[in-house]
């Protein structure tokens, strides 16, 4: 068979030799990890079958990059494959195990071949259109990507897949970063692995994804997302200036496989039921705000409603306390301040965030805080006497700069008592842990943020119920800054605190945030050198 028709067309496709060409391109995920292997296989021309001649390469930086040369082959086509492990956008690290991913090329016009997940589900639907339809490797290319793209409700004309970078600016680049996103939330490396390679499989015979359950489950995970700290995740990389915006598409994606359809201006404040059986929020209702579908609740009124929200700029802060509780309180002799603590479960907590600029430090403190902390807005009233002041990590450590990037020789010691007044100290990640079992576990079937807010400061969401104060915690609404881009979100709306526990072996330590959207205290990795967070100091 030496010619090949597309689909039943006139077009005809016959043998290219390539010679000595160099191949370059881009394998992500995320982006493949400096020197992960990416291998180029010659495939047979009627069968596509490999004909066991192969060319090796490596990725060469961050962004995934490698490059092939001397390449010498039969016949125009050929499978590159990139095997290592990458960059984990969900998480922002380094994935824990390594992954295959293929891509199916023609080499006969081009010398860029990007390898993504796009390009690996088609690979297995191509070839078998070109083995059954008796298509050509171009024509079955487009057919299979054209599925794939309706098989995640991306409205698309699809160009190549292997043109598509998750750092790109087009349309395309934004779904392939969606989509890449949809497959790994809410899954281990492992269960990724496996729902990658069960919905190849699906759609290799029919171009049609059939699993309604493995569906149900993807747009359930990709609603529970939280997209900001994705995206924070990826902006830290710092590989590109500017991130796609996968955001949209996701929310097309869950939106569409509840049965809910576009969330557009014709349709805001119209509430509408998820009609799927196999979904986790079967017959919840869901309200359209602001082009994005959310869950709507009969007792929280929608943002839209214009409700008036006192933010702590406009309280005091002793309204943010919970009247009910029986506080204690402790004295800072460095500046006077005294904060409220509160015992909660085994732990004894300051229930106000620390507001110590370095007044009466010694050389070694105020050189350790020098650039490394900040006030929101610039309102010193407002850190001094409410907030507190946001620290970079080694400022709420109280340990030297140069920790912002070395990732050796930590202080380690149990208790370390960092910026805290004295006799208490900056809380690990497994004593905020602990907080959050006591506060899940004690809360009148609240969930921990929700126990842990206070009843003030905080704007209504559809997403999660107002925050009760159970325990005398009062997390106010600070407003948090994300990386240099400033604040992503504003006051009313979220606030994240530094732990004491490094990220080792990268430049970033452990945050824990509360956003009012959600039901969940969620545990993030910021950069050391950002000053990102507050400091709530837990008793030795």
């Amino acid at each position: 068979m030496g010619d090949k028709n597309a689909g039943g067309s006139t077009e005809v496709e016959n043998a290219v030799a390539i010679t000595n060409k160099t191949i370059v391109g881009v394998s992500q995920k995320g982006p493949f990890i400096n020197g992960s292997t990416v291998t180029l296989y010659e495939l047979n021309f009627e069968t596509q079958a490999q004909t066991g001649k192969s060319f090796i390469g490596q990725i060469e930086d961050d962004h995934g990059s490698f490059s092939i040369s001397k390449i010498e082959l039969t016949s125009q086509y050929a499978l590159l494959n990139a095997n290592g492990f990458y960059r984990n956008e969900i998480s922002g690290n380094i994935s824990a195990s390594p992954i295959r991913l293929n891509a199916i090329s023609d080499l006969s016009d081009r010398k860029n071949v990007n390898i993504n997940l796009l390009t690996h589900l088609e690979y297995e639907r191509a070839v078998w259109l070109t083995q059954t339809e008796d298509m050509t490797v171009k024509a079955a290319k487009k057919q299979a990507g054209q599925e794939i793209f309706k098989a995640f409700y991306a409205d698309y004309d699809n160009e190549n897949l292997e043109d598509l970078d998750l750092f790109g600016t087009e349309e395309g680049d934004e779904i392939l970063l969606a989509i890449s996103i949809i497959m790994q939330v809410g899954r281990s490396k492992g269960e990724f692995s496996l729902a990658l390679s069960d919905l190849a499989n699906d759609i290799e015979k029919d171009g049609i994804w059939n699993d309604s359950i493995q569906k149900a489950d993807f747009a359930d995970n990709a609603f529970r997302a939280n997209l900001s700290e994705i995206r924070f995740n990826i902006e830290k990389w710092g590989i590109s200036d500017k991130v796609a915006e996968f955001e949209q598409h996701i929310h097309s994606f869950w939106s569409n496989i509840f049965g809910l359809g576009v969330c557009d201006d014709k349709r805001q404040g119209e509430i509408s039921t998820n009609t799927n059986p196999y979904s986790d929020f079967y017959e919840n209702k869901f309200v359209c705000e602001n082009e994005v579908w959310s869950l709507y609740d009969e007792n929280t009124p929608p943002p839209s409603s214009n409700v008036n929200v006192d933010l702590l700029h406009d309280l005091d802060l002793e309204d943010c306390f919970n009247k009910t509780i029986a506080y204690d309180s402790i004295k800072d002799y460095r500046n006077g301040n005294v904060y409220k603590t509160v015992k909660i479960g085994e732990q004894i907590w300051m229930a106000e965030n620390l507001r110590y600029a370095g007044e009466n430090a010694d050389e070694t403190t105020i050189a350790n805080l020098t650039d490394n902390i900040s006030c929101y807005s610039g309102d010193e009233s407002y850190c001094a006497e409410k907030a507190g002041y946001m620290y970079t990590w080694t400022a709420a450590m109280n340990i030297s700069p140069t920790y912002q990037t070395d990732v050796s020789d930590y202080p380690s010691a149990p208790n370390h008592r960092g910026l805290c007044p004295e006799g208490f100290h900056v809380p690990t990640l497994d004593e905020w842990n602990e907080l959050i079992r006591y506060a899940e576990e004690n809360g009148n079937g609240d969930s921990a943020a929700v126990s842990l807010r206070s009843t003030k400061t905080w704007e209504p969401s559809n997403t999660a119920p107002l925050g009760t104060d159970l325990f005398g915690f009062s997390a106010v609404a600070t407003g948090a800054l994300y990386g240099y881009n400033g604040y992503s979100e504003v006051e009313g709306q979220n606030t994240m605190f530094w732990t004491a526990t490094p990220i080792e072996s990268y430049d970033y330590a452990w945050g824990m945030n509360i956003y009012h959207w959600e039901i969940t205290v969620d545990d993030g990795s910021r950069g050391k050198s950002w000053p990102t967070g507050y400091l709530r100091c837990v008793k030795d």
